[in-house]
């Protein structure tokens, strides 16, 4: 998977990049906005962006708008949107830990392009995470429901539908045992570290 890191931290940028080689992704790191704009300009196979909210001169929300009007075409085609995994310092409140995010922000999480990775960053976490975008961007095996079942003879249009019912679900459960694993991590850790949360 093809990864870029943008922070203006050199430690930041050499930690996770190396974090990111230990699962032999591509890393490419910059410093700032327009640094980051370039790459994207040139590369249209990102698929995962770490970077700070705070940019040079800008947020991950313009670089979010930026890139949305580059031509993402590859030899391969139309390339997908990169995920965003947002680094962020968490806010101490009275109650704990809060981390307070803009309504841009907000917006970038609730359509799925965006998630959060508070600081400092956990390398276990961020392999996870970085996983569970790899295993979504791997193309699927051909499926079942990948074809409209066609009508035997003497089939209502009832018995075609439960066919196609069928092998949709079919083809969502063999989504979700791809990410099984993954998931399963993520929430084996949160409970290791916030038994208080989830227990």
């Amino acid at each position: 998977m093809r990864v870029l890191v943008i922070s203006n931290l050199g430690l930041v940028r050499h930690t996770i990049e190396q974090t990111l080689q230990l699962d032999a992704h591509t890393v490419t790191t910059v410093e700032g906005y327009q640094q980051a704009l370039d790459v994207l300009r040139r590369d249209p196979t990102i698929d995962l962006i770490v970077t700070d909210w705070l940019l040079k001169g800008a947020t991950a929300f313009d670089l979010y708008q930026a890139f949305r009007q580059i031509d993402r075409v590859s030899d391969q085609g139309t390339a997908p949107e990169p995920y965003f995994l947002i680094t962020v310092t968490p806010d101490r409140g009275s109650s704990g830990p809060i981390t307070r995010l803009d309504g841009n922000a907000e917006s970038m999480i609730a359509i799925g392009c965006a998630g959060i990775l508070t600081k400092p960053i956990d390398k276990d976490e961020l392999r996870i995470r970085a996983q569970a975008v790899a295993q979504n961007r791997r193309p699927h095996r051909p499926s079942k429901a990948a074809h409209t079942p066609q009508p035997l003879p003497g089939q209502s249009s009832d018995e075609v539908r439960l066919a196609e019912i069928y092998q949709q679900l079919e083809s969502l459960l063999e989504q979700i045992q791809t990410h099984e694993s993954s998931a399963r991590d993520l929430l084996e850790k949160i409970r290791r570290e916030t038994p208080h949360l989830v227990n």
